[in-house]
């Protein structure tokens, strides 16, 4: 089912937010087992779930400006819970791991411009190399 939940996020057509959105639930997708159950759900589509946050940030729209309330987790809670994950268990999952579990693979995607694939180097200079997903520092490094 995961791989039919990835070909469902990868065939919709997403841009500039949207597509940031698109990320953010296939990196859902690659963190938790469960995620596909929900990704699946008829009718539930990442342009939808902008549509859904756009709503819910009009709530609190004040003086034209209009946002969501909270941190990354309350943002992802409700991306969760759009895909039909209850809320409680929504917050109840991402503080307990899966908000971390879900960074970790952010950053494994992750590479500054210009960098070859394969080895960044950090702040301090040393060259870190990627290996499968993990960043390790190199040998003599």
């Amino acid at each position: 089912m995961k791989e039919q939940a990835m070909q469902k996020i990868e065939k919709e057509k997403c841009n500039g937010p949207v597509a940031e959105l698109q990320k953010a639930v296939m990196c859902w997708l690659e963190a938790d087992d469960e995620a596909a159950g929900f990704i699946m759900t008829e009718g539930k589509t990442i342009n939808g779930l902008f549509d859904f946050l756009k709503d819910t940030a009009r709530k609190n729209e004040s003086n034209g400006c209009c946002c969501i309330n909270g941190d990354d987790s309350e943002g992802m809670s409700l991306v969760l819970n759009y895909f039909g994950m209850d809320k409680d268990k929504a917050h109840s999952r991402l503080e307990n791991g899966l908000m971390y579990k879900m960074g970790q693979v952010m950053l494994s995607r992750w590479k500054p411009y210009g960098a070859p694939v394969g080895n960044i180097t950090n702040a301090q200079g040393s060259i870190l190399q990627f290996n499968g997903g993990q960043y390790g520092k190199q040998a003599g490094g």
